[in-house]
């Protein structure tokens, strides 16, 4: 049986990730596994489970499991997979006000880029659209990992 994920579910988990933390498709169960470094790499050095807490030690196990049958998971699309900076840009040129979308284009550059993006496109109450740009965005992404890995998906 071929894994089936809900575009949302997929878009939603590749939104959380972090430098600290990795998420998985697991191919059997069609669940999203979510586990940090701090897991994996416990599992990878088989540390006593014993010196994490209870509630760690379920994920560490799933990273054993993950370590020994691998083919069975899928890792979702990294950071460098996702181009934030790559989407703000075309959100950029997107906007019809040559004048607006120059604002954009300059709060992009330089230092604190996010921070800047965001707090200029709140100014100028285009935060809906920002996201929802960023939504369709990340379904693209989230649609091409599908498709290159063999993994069904639905609305």
């Amino acid at each position: 049986m071929t894994t089936k994920v809900k575009l949302k579910e997929l878009v939603q988990e590749m939104d959380v990730r972090s430098d600290q933390m990795s998420v998985f498709l697991n191919r059997k169960s069609g669940e999203f596994v979510t586990l940090t470094d701090e897991e994996l790499n416990a599992a990878e050095e088989d540390e006593p489970l014993d010196d994490y807490p209870e509630w760690q030690q379920k994920a560490i196990e799933v990273a054993a499991d993950l370590l020994e049958h691998g083919e069975d998971y899928l890792a979702l699309p990294s950071k460098i997979d996702i181009d934030d900076y790559g989407i703000m840009r075309s959100f950029c040129s997107s906007v019809g006000d040559e004048g607006l979308a120059e604002e954009l284009h300059s709060a992009i550059r330089g230092r604190g880029t996010f921070r800047c993006f965001r707090d200029t496109v709140q100014r100028h109450g285009m935060l809906d659209d920002w996201n929802r740009f960023r939504d369709k965005a990340l379904r693209d992404v989230a649609i091409e990992w599908c498709e290159g890995n063999g993994i069904g998906y639905e609305e």
